[in-house]
């Protein structure tokens, strides 16, 4: 049900200018057929005025559409996150949540460093893949 609703709405805006194109529900509105990467989707979230989101049901205050895509990831400190007992537990080691953690940095890195060097397109979207 929210994905097919987010996906109504979605098609509903102009990639270029974020206005509504035609009534939602109109069976005649076209999408665009392409891929749209997600800072695309969150510069077009961004340009819905607020007089869009009242025809579209949303809330200005409380429910903008951009705030559904994160654009920084929340991390606990590390004095929250839980240690692991090993080896019967004389020795503390790292949870898997930091390990996690440690992949997505690296995930990351490879991207920013793939996009510097101007390597292909589709390996930059291997390794944004791993992030999603």
């Amino acid at each position: 049900g929210f994905l097919v609703k987010v996906k109504k709405i979605l098609e509903s805006i102009c990639v270029n200018c974020g206005k509504l194109k035609a009534d939602i529900e109109d069976k005649s509105l076209q999408p665009d057929r392409r891929l749209i990467t997600p800072a695309e989707v969150y510069t077009v979230f961004k340009k819905i005025s607020d007089h869009d989101l009242h025809l579209l049901g949303l809330s200005e205050e409380y429910a903008r559409p951009e705030w559904m895509i994160l654009t920084v990831m929340p991390v606990p400190p590390p004095p929250v996150r839980p240690s692991i007992a090993v080896d019967g537990g004389t020795m503390r080691s790292e949870d898997d949540l930091t390990y996690k953690l440690g992949d997505i940095i690296k995930a990351s890195a490879n991207v920013r460093r793939c996009e510097q060097e101007g390597a292909p397109a589709h390996v930059i979207a291997e390794f944004e893949q791993l992030l999603q």
